[in-house]
């Protein structure tokens, strides 16, 4: 049996992509011009948690 490893890297390489262009952060970054979708993620905690 022989197994092409480029033809799997590219396989999860694209389906990273499509998943990653669907994440409603990674559309908020991009539509805010932050660098990362990660401040979405803090602020939207930060609005849930009450200290």
């Amino acid at each position: 049996m022989n197994i092409d490893y480029n033809d799997m890297a590219k396989r999860k390489y694209k389906n990273w992509v499509n998943k990653h262009s669907k994440d409603r952060y990674v559309k908020l970054s991009q539509t805010g011009n932050y660098r990362s979708r990660a401040f979405h993620k803090l602020h939207e905690i930060q609005e849930n948690i009450v200290f």
